[in-house]
């Protein structure tokens, strides 16, 4: 069986080549505590040249916030080494404040991407990496599962301990007709 899939694995971000490849439809949630509210970013691969990046966050009543939606369709030119966006459409963009979270919805896909070709991840053992992430504070650990589609990211943890970004759900989206 890992013969099987080692000669058919799709590669689906530039410069990785895959332990489990992806498959159509496959996603993964991250619960985000770099933000304010309480919030989440997911990531859905399409196909090799394209991706959805998700950012949602519930109601904040507390914060006078309401429930942000903010959808990142892209396309990538799958045959580029680097992640290279060729096109891109956006829904849910309500305020001015949302090029912020936009923004960081763009650079969160460039970012993990970039530090994802620097990993070899295989097995079923968990692979961590001591790295220095801006946009989580600095020092960090990255803990990368192959069993977490796309990026293969199961956690970024900060030097005390506490979880920055940490996987909540995966799966496989299927159409109604679908069975199985």
């Amino acid at each position: 069986m890992a013969v099987a899939l080692a000669t058919t694995a799709a590669f689906a971000l530039p410069g990785v080549t895959p332990y489990v490849a992806d498959t159509s439809g496959e996603y993964v949630y991250y619960k985000d505590t770099s933000f304010k509210r309480i919030s989440y970013v997911g990531f859905l691969y399409y196909d090799d040249s394209t991706y959805a990046v998700r950012y949602y966050a519930p109601a904040n009543v507390a914060l006078s916030a309401p429930a942000k939606d903010i959808t990142l369709y892209v396309t990538i030119n799958k045959d580029s080494t680097h992640l290279e966006f060729t096109g891109e459409n956006i829904t849910g963009v309500t305020e001015q404040d949302d090029t912020d979270v936009v923004n960081y919805m763009h650079d969160l896909f460039y970012e993990l991407t970039a530090r994802r070709q620097n990993v070899t991840v295989s097995g079923t053992a968990k692979t961590t990496v001591s790295a220095d992430f801006a946009q989580f504070g600095g020092s960090v650990t990255m803990t990368y599962s192959a069993l977490v589609p796309i990026f293969n990211l199961y956690a970024i943890t900060a030097s005390d301990g506490s979880v920055l970004l940490q996987t909540q759900t995966t799966g496989l989206l299927t159409g109604s007709g679908d069975k199985g």
